[in-house]
């Protein structure tokens, strides 16, 4: 949970949601329930905005997002979610594109593929805001549960966690993005406040 939480306030820093943590649950939270809203096949309720499905190559960052990760990041609390009833099981995802594109919630059944990264070291959370690095370089990293692409000048280049849920930070070279089809602008008339 803490990783997860680290990592979304990280995917923030970088421009994801430019609002307020509260107002990207609260997006995230409309996007869900826009997916299911209407049975297939069949239109909007009248009188109700639906966000306009998009698909988005995640190049810059990817995270899978939980309910319970909405509850602590709206609260401001990684315990958040052990006082209620929410699934920890990754439902969304907050998805990065190139500079200049949208950004947007993604639901992680419709997103595929994941990048590799080169030239990695273990990243090790050792307190609520400290990190260190591992001293083995590993050659190649799959970003299987998600990842963040900085710039040259970042020290921290490349984030990416595996599937065995250890994160590094990568200086190599990065190949491929996670791309999803169901997808949904931040910036979407429908997931903005009333």
């Amino acid at each position: 949970m803490q990783l997860t939480y680290l990592a979304t306030v990280a995917l923030m820093t970088y421009g994801i949601h430019a609002q307020a943590p509260t107002n990207a649950a609260a997006a995230g939270a409309k996007a869900a329930s826009a997916a299911s809203a209407a049975p297939a096949g069949q239109g909007a309720a009248p009188g109700t905005k639906q966000p306009k499905v998009i698909p988005l190559d995640c190049t810059q960052a990817y995270l899978p997002f939980s309910e319970a990760d909405v509850a602590a990041l709206s609260a401001n609390d990684t315990n958040a979610a052990t006082s209620g009833n929410y699934s920890t099981i990754a439902t969304e995802a907050a998805c990065k594109g190139p500079a200049g594109s949208v950004d947007g919630l993604c639901d992680i059944s419709s997103c595929s593929n994941h990048p590799v990264c080169n030239t990695c070291v273990e990243l090790i959370i050792t307190g609520a805001n400290t990190t260190k690095t591992g001293t083995t370089t590993i050659p190649q990293v799959t970003c299987t549960n998600n990842y963040f692409f900085g710039n040259s000048t970042d020290p921290l280049k490349n984030v990416c966690t595996d599937a065995n849920d250890k994160t590094y930070t990568c200086t190599g070279t990065c190949t491929s993005f996670t791309s999803c089809k169901t997808c949904f602008s931040v910036n979407d008339p429908a997931l903005q406040g009333p």
